[in-house]
């Protein structure tokens, strides 16, 4: 990690002695999203914040509303929703580049199903999805992949909403971006970690329309779970120390727990807590201590 910072350290630098205020926010964004990527918020969340004092000292509303979404979705990883349902919502507002300001739709739409309203954060998702297809802004559409699958489950589709990330998953990797594809299986795996878990049964009308899914599930959904997060746990992109590590052992846990393997959970868990302790994420925390709570 620290190589990654000595370069985009490097690369602000070298940006900053150029007359060119786009470049100088390009740069800062590029990093920003690089960290994010690794799951490495401190330095992203330094960056948000040097885009928002420049934007701010002059001027620029592209540095702002940059910022905005990238604050924004450091507040989803931290299951902020409120937070980034409102910083969302203002860089759609603000933002003076198309860019910017489908980022900022994704992100409001995100906190949407996150906060408790899927359907309509699966209607925004779905207009934002096809309005970046029509621009051809890929980025745009596989970053709200994940999320509309999510949605698609809690709205009580849940065949539909894993067909929905397989394939998403699947499109990921024909272009060739493994690291999307590892983040999208992640997602997939706390479907079906939901699902196992799942204390309650779901209304009638929904289990009838989903009783085929979850026959299958049933047989082989632990199993399927299990190979998604350790897929995604390989991949070398997320740093050591990461929001995506600390994220997936605490899904491996939970998973060891559902399945019995009770010394296992505890064992991934407690050092799962220990990194998410270090990262200073309260939402992973509180899971994980609500785990190890029920022995």
């Amino acid at each position: 990690m620290a190589e990654i910072q000595s370069v985009a350290t490097i690369g602000i630098q070298e940006s900053d002695a150029v007359d060119d205020a786009f470049l100088h926010s390009f740069i800062r964004m590029a990093s920003a999203w690089d960290y994010l990527y690794r799951g490495v918020h401190g330095p992203a969340k330094a960056v948000s914040l040097d885009l928002k004092q420049r934007g701010q000292s002059m001027g620029d509303p592209r540095a702002i509303s940059t910022s905005l979404w990238i604050d924004g979705w450091i507040h989803l990883f931290d299951e902020q929703y409120d937070e980034a349902l409102e910083k969302g919502s203002q860089c759609e507002r603000m933002a003076i580049a198309e860019f910017d300001r489908q980022i900022g739709i994704q992100t409001a739409a995100v906190a949407q199903v996150f906060r408790g309203t899927p359907s309509e954060g699966l209607s925004m998702l779905l207009k934002h999805r096809s309005d970046c297809e029509d621009r051809g802004f890929v980025y745009g559409q596989t970053g709200g992949d994940a999320p509309i699958a999510v949605a698609m489950v809690l709205c009580g589709d849940f065949g539909g909403g894993v067909n929905y990330i397989n394939g998403a998953i699947a499109r990921s990797e024909a272009l060739g971006d493994a690291h999307v594809a590892d983040i999208q299986r992640v997602y997939a795996a706390e479907i079906f970690l939901e699902i196992l878990a799942a204390k309650e049964r779901p209304p009638l009308k929904v289990l009838l329309s989903n009783l085929v899914f979850l026959v299958r599930f049933r047989l082989n959904g632990w199993k399927q779970t299990h190979e998604l997060l350790l897929r995604a746990q390989s991949n070398r992109h997320f740093d050591e120390k990461s929001h995506w590590r600390a994220r997936i052992e605490t899904d491996l846990g939970l998973l060891y727990a559902v399945g019995k393997r009770k010394s296992e959970a505890r064992t991934i868990l407690t050092r799962a807590r220990a990194l998410a302790t270090e990262l200073q994420a309260p939402s992973l925390v509180r899971n994980i201590d609500a785990a190890l709570s029920l022995g």
